[in-house]
């Protein structure tokens, strides 16, 4: 039997993760009064959490060096100007076949990424 100290800490934990964005499943009881819990990240901490490294690259014998979506010479710049022209995600990866969704979002994230490491001009 679970005792209230460790169903309180349990429920704690659970919320916890829950307002991070993440779900969690209760599992089978893997010990009495023990149940295993598996945590599913949700769409939205997925995003916040891409990993845009797996997507985009930098190589000095591709486009001078410029930052690029892995596989491909599109520039990481031509995905962020369709981006501020308004385009969608979803119209940025049709007008580009070889440039996935995941892969113009990563484009998002690593702006973001630069724009935190640089101080703008003033």
């Amino acid at each position: 039997m679970t005792s209230l100290i460790e169903s309180d800490v349990e429920r704690v934990a659970l919320d916890w993760l829950s307002g991070l964005g993440m779900q969690t499943v209760r599992g089978p009881e893997t010990a009495p009064g023990r149940r295993s819990a598996t945590v599913e990240l949700s769409p939205i901490w997925r995003e916040l959490t891409m990993n845009w490294h797996e997507y985009i690259s930098v190589d000095p014998n591709v486009c001078h060096g410029q930052a690029c979506i892995v596989g491909t010479r599109v520039m990481v710049t031509v995905i962020l100007d369709n981006l501020a022209a308004g385009l969608t995600v979803d119209e940025i990866a049709e007008s580009y076949p070889s440039v996935s969704a995941d892969a113009v979002k990563a484009a998002l994230h690593y702006a973001a990424e630069l724009a935190k490491e640089r101080m703008a001009p003033t």
